[in-house]
């Protein structure tokens, strides 16, 4: 169940141009989560330590007081204190216990197509909220840290972008035939009249840092996090500019520290203070349009995509057990520029 509140005003302005300013809100309920570990052994048997690791016909299995599950079971003291023992791991497909909430203000400027401008500006600042651990809706598998505390799961989304900037503008040049610049026919017009510019611009914030260690927990649960050090940054205070992955890590080893072999770590499954650097794009595109004859057009266009070439650096490793963890060992293509040539008839 999804539900949506928007609260919007929308005033036009000089200039054939429309402002909207908006709060956007949605709650949703009974989402498809992977919440539900059904076959975990209990956190209250942690304080069995190593013997969880051990047979359960073992010395130490009977000096703790653990018994067969049923007659002619084999195998480890922590697997005869499942919920189920005779099986290994129970998975969900549409366990309905997910919940969200997005909160965000969204505000926006239009400018309708006149004297050859139009243009179209937003920025929406946002937060949004869940337990559910992916984008993905039915998955059979969980990403639990401990079954008992599903409240712990709750934290910003692995999607959450709080700032998104988005421009995109189209300007018919003021040159040629009827247009305030050189309004000339013939060669005038075919070289100079035609052409257009139009852009696109991105910036978004970077996602949230999903962290996890090496799992050291004897309890059949499906992920184990580091614990958080108190008063230290989670993200390095390199800028998106002067990073180099050769010599630096995006986020800091030092705010996080191995939690122990029996115990939950009490990171946040998703830290909003700790992300990656998210998009900074210029894209732009010049195109003219030569009239030959009556019934004949042709068309020229050169593109160029991530104009000012920035690197567009991937996921850092969010492994703690990693020695590689914070770094950053793959980036997208850089300028890509492309020309094409099309004939109207």
């Amino acid at each position: 169940m999804t539900q949506i509140w928007r609260l919007d005003v929308q005033r036009e302005l000089p200039g054939e141009m429309l402002f909207e300013a908006a709060y956007v809100g949605t709650r949703g309920t009974h989402l498809n989560a992977g919440l539900r570990n059904m076959n975990q052994v209990d956190q209250s048997y942690l304080s069995l330590g190593s013997v969880l690791n051990a047979n359960v016909t073992s010395a130490a299995a009977a000096a703790a007081g653990v018994r067969l599950p049923y007659p002619g079971f084999t195998g480890t003291v922590r697997q005869a204190l499942r919920p189920y023992p005779q099986v290994l791991t129970i998975a969900t497909r549409e366990d309905k216990l997910g919940a969200s909430t997005y909160h965000s203000a969204q505000f926006k400027a239009q400018k309708r197509f006149a004297a050859g401008l139009q243009y179209l500006v937003s920025y929406t600042f946002s937060k949004l909220m869940t337990d559910v651990p992916s984008g993905m809706a039915g998955v059979a598998s969980s990403a639990l840290q401990n079954e008992a505390d599903r409240r712990s799961e709750w934290a910003v989304a692995p999607f959450d972008t709080p700032h998104n900037f988005w421009m995109s503008a189209i300007y018919d040049l003021p040159f040629g035939r009827g247009k305030k610049v050189l309004n000339k026919g013939g060669i005038i017009n075919a070289l100079a009249g035609g052409w257009s510019i139009s852009g696109v611009l991105n910036y978004q914030s970077g996602l949230p840092l999903v962290i996890t260690q090496a799992n050291g927990l004897p309890l059949f649960n499906t992920s184990h996090r580091p614990d958080r050090v108190a008063g230290v940054a989670g993200r390095t205070n390199i800028s998106y500019n002067d990073f180099d992955p050769a010599i630096q890590r995006v986020f800091n080893p030092n705010a996080f520290t191995r939690a122990g072999a029996f115990n939950f770590g009490n990171a946040s499954p998703r830290l909003s203070d700790a992300r990656g650097f998210g998009i900074r794009r210029e894209d732009i595109a010049l195109r003219k349009l030569t009239n030959v004859g009556e019934r004949v057009r042709v068309e020229l266009n050169v593109q160029s995509f991530n104009l000012l070439n920035r690197p567009y650096w991937g996921s850092a490793n969010s492994n703690h057990s990693a020695s590689d963890f914070g770094r950053v060992t793959t980036a997208g293509p850089g300028r890509f520029v492309q020309a094409g040539l099309r004939l109207h008839f």
